[in-house]
C-alpha cells in the first residue's frame, strides 16, 4: 500500500486477472453457442448445396459428352474425320470400311446377332406383297410372303439345302426342293441386300479403290473392286454419316449376269443397329421394286425347328 492508503496498481490489475475467465486469454475468438453454430452451417449450407449441385451437373454432363459423344450422335462425323484419310487427304480403305461397322453399330454389336426379323412389304408394277424375313446366324433364313393368306409361301435355306412350302386355305402343303440357281438367290435375298457389310466385318478390304464424288446431292464416297470376270462391285457411303446408299453388284442369273443396283434410305437405329427401312432395286437401269420395312427385331428367339429340313428332302 503506498502513502495515500491505496494497493498498487499492479497488485490491483493481477487480482483483475485471476478473477476473469480463462478463455479471454485464448488466440482464437471466443467459442460460439451451439445454436450459433447451428445458425452459421444452415447459412453455409443455403449458397454451398446449389454450388454443388452445379458443379455435379456441370462434372456429369462432361463426363457424358467424352463417354458417349452426345455432340455427335446425330453426325458422328467428327469422331470419323480423320482415321480414314491420311495427311495427304487420300482415302484409307481398310479404315474407311471400319468406321462403316462402327458408324451402323460396332463390329461386336453386328457380330454377336443371333437372329433377326423383318415385317415389311415390295411394291411392284403388279402390287403389293407383304413378307416376312427371319433369319438365324450363322446360315438359315426364311422368306415368308403373304403370311396368314391363303396364297402364303415360305422359302426356306438351311445350309446349302433351300425349299419352298406353298399352302392353301384347305391345308394342303406342298413342299418342293430349290434348284442350285434359286437356292443362290435366296442366299443373296437372305443377306438383305447388304454384299458390303459382309465384307467389312470380314475385313475384304484387298482391291478396293476408294474417290469421293456427289451422289443423290451429298458428298460421298464410293468404294469400288473389280471382280475376276472384268465387272464392278460398288459401294457408295454418305461422307457424314458412313451409312451405305448405294450397292451395284452383279449376279449371277442362270448362264447370264444382272446388274442390279440397290439405294437405300430412310435409315434408323433399332437396338443399335443402323437398318435401312427403304430400298429400290433397278435391273438393268430399270427400276425393278421398292422394299418398305415396317418393323425391326434383333435377336428374336427363333427356334430351330423354323428351319428343320423336311423328311421328304431328306431322303
Amino acid at each position: 500500500m503506498n502513502r495515500f492508503g491505496k494497493q498498487d496498481d499492479r497488485e490491483n490489475q493481477g487480482e483483475a486477472d485471476a478473477r476473469r475467465p480463462l478463455r479471454e486469454y485464448s488466440e482464437g475468438p471466443p467459442g460460439l453457442s451451439p445454436s450459433m453454430q447451428w445458425f452459421r452451417l444452415e447459412k453455409t449450407a443455403y449458397w454451398l448445396l446449389p454450388l454443388l449441385i452445379f458443379f455435379a451437373i456441370l462434372f456429369g454432363g462432361i463426363y457424358l459428352v467424352v463417354k458417349f459423344d452426345l455432340f455427335n450422335m446425330g453426325s458422328e462425323a467428327s469422331l470419323r474425320s480423320v482415321p480414314y484419310l491420311d495427311p495427304f487427304g487420300n482415302i484409307l480403305v481398310p479404315e474407311l470400311m471400319e468406321s462403316h461397322v462402327a458408324a451402323i453399330g460396332g463390329r461386336n454389336a453386328l457380330e454377336n446377332i443371333r437372329s433377326l426379323r423383318y415385317k415389311g412389304r415390295i411394291v411392284e408394277d403388279t402390287g403389293e406383297i407383304n413378307f416376312q424375313i427371319l433369319i438365324s446366324s450363322p446360315d438359315k433364313g426364311m422368306i415368308i410372303t403373304e403370311p396368314g393368306e391363303d396364297r402364303s409361301q415360305r422359302l426356306v435355306l438351311n445350309g446349302d439345302v433351300a425349299w419352298q412350302v406353298s399352302e392353301r386355305g384347305d391345308g394342303e402343303r406342298n413342299v418342293t426342293l430349290l434348284g442350285e440357281k434359286d437356292t443362290a438367290s435366296l442366299k443373296w435375298s437372305l443377306r438383305l441386300h447388304n454384299t458390303f457389310r459382309d465384307l467389312a466385318l470380314r475385313g475384304r478390304s484387298e482391291g478396293f479403290s476408294a474417290r469421293k464424288i456427289d451422289f443423290l446431292e451429298r458428298p460421298c464416297f464410293e468404294l469400288t473392286k473389280t471382280l475376276p470376270e472384268g465387272s464392278r462391285f460398288v459401294a457408295v457411303l454418305d461422307a457424314e454419316t458412313l451409312y451405305l446408299l448405294k450397292l451395284y453388284e452383279p449376279t449371277q442369273n442362270g448362264e447370264s449376269r444382272e446388274r442390279l443396283e440397290l439405294v437405300y434410305d430412310d435409315h434408323r437405329r433399332v437396338s443399335g443397329i443402323v437398318e435401312a427401312y427403304k430400298t429400290k432395286t433397278y435391273k438393268e437401269g430399270e427400276l425393278y421394286n421398292e422394299i418398305f420395312i415396317d418393323y425391326v427385331e434383333i435377336d428374336p428367339g427363333l427356334v430351330s425347328s423354323l428351319f428343320q429340313v423336311p423328311e421328304k428332302l431328306v431322303r
